[in-house]
Parts: C-alpha cells; sequence; structure tokens
C-alpha cells in the first residue's frame, strides 16, 4: 500500500482496485485452505503440442542445472577426450 500512489498514477485507479481485489482473493483462499492450481495449454491445432505435459518438467530440470560462467571454464582442466 506504500506505493499505491505511485501505481495508479502508472496505471489507473480501476487497476489498483482490481489489484487489491486480487490480493484480498489470494490471502482468504490461503487463510482457508483451499487453493488450487490449473495450468491450461490452448492450441488452434491438437497436433501442436504433446497430448502429456512431461516435456515441461523435463525443461524445468535442465535449466536448473548450473551453466558454467566463462572464468569457471578457463579453471576447469582441459581434457583431450
Amino acid at each position: 500500500m506504500a506505493n499505491r500512489a505511485k501505481a495508479a498514477a502508472l496505471y489507473d485507479e480501476r487497476f489498483c482496485r482490481m489489484w487489491e481485489f486480487y490480493l484480498s482473493a489470494a490471502e482468504a483462499t490461503m487463510r482457508a485452505g483451499g487453493q488450487m492450481v490449473f495450468q491450461i495449454q490452448l492450441s488452434r491445432r491438437i497436433d501442436a503440442v504433446p497430448i502429456t505435459r512431461d516435456y515441461i518438467g523435463e525443461w524445468e530440470q535442465n535449466r536448473r542445472r548450473p551453466v558454467a560462467t566463462e572464468p569457471e571454464r578457463e579453471r576447469q582442466p582441459q581434457t583431450d577426450d
């Protein structure tokens, strides 16, 4: 609420009211313990996305693997594989 005036200046009063409603609803839902999350993937063609969503988990696992930065690569010993 400290930055509400800034948000209203950037967007408008309607946005601020909708945001406050969203936050109030989220708080009430979390307090009651009845929240659920649904993810829906829409496509015009049935073959545009895989039937299962396994690829999402695989992508997330690959994103979590650390990637060596340039200085780290230079410190790693070179091997002749």
